[in-house]
């Protein structure tokens, strides 16, 4: 933010499961804030991916605390679970705010792909946000596969996501089934 001439802040704080998450705290560029914009990033990227939607917010007068996701970037270390730990991030975030008393309402929260993802989850359990922008979410395992792969061939295949996140699981010790990373 510092080299596009933005006033900003590196932060951290820590998700409930003890994750240390870094952030940049961008100030609105009015006096008094139109709200808060908690905003993320895609899968194996940082939050300089979306700096410019940070910057571009903070110009039309939202604050902007932006993230790198559990995992990703500057964060601690953590395996992707499809939104489902990276959802705690958002919550993390808003606590984080309201303990510095930086929490103006309305209280948005935004995310790309995974982020996406992370702020839907975050925000079936956060009755206090506002709203929610989610750009390019992806509504399950199966489309994330087939983005992934040669044209999705291989999510027809009978058993394969099972045993794609079963292999997952083993190796990053999660938990997941393919309905945890269901949207719907």
């Amino acid at each position: 933010p510092k080299d596009d001439g933005f006033t900003y802040q590196d932060v951290s704080f820590k998700t409930p499961d003890g994750v240390l998450l870094s952030a940049w705290w961008i100030p609105s560029s009015s006096h008094k804030p139109l709200g808060t914009i908690l905003l993320t990033h895609g899968i194996f990227k940082n939050r300089g991916q979306v700096l410019s939607r940070a910057e571009f917010l903070a110009k039309a007068g939202y604050q902007v605390l932006l993230f790198d996701q559990r995992g990703e970037g500057l964060s601690g270390e953590s395996p992707v679970s499809g939104g489902v730990l990276e959802a705690g991030d958002f919550l993390a975030a808003a606590q984080y705010l309201k303990e510095k008393h930086r929490l103006t309402k309305p209280l948005v929260f935004m995310g790309f792909s995974l982020g996406a993802i992370s702020a839907i989850r975050a925000a079936a359990e956060y009755t206090q946000v506002d709203a929610v922008i989610a750009d390019s979410p992806l509504p399950n395992g199966r489309s994330y596969v087939s983005r992934r792969t040669l044209g999705g061939v291989f999510t027809s295949m009978p058993g394969f996501l099972d045993v794609c996140l079963k292999d997952y699981d083993l190796l990053t010790g999660l938990n997941l089934t393919p309905v945890d990373l269901d949207l719907a």
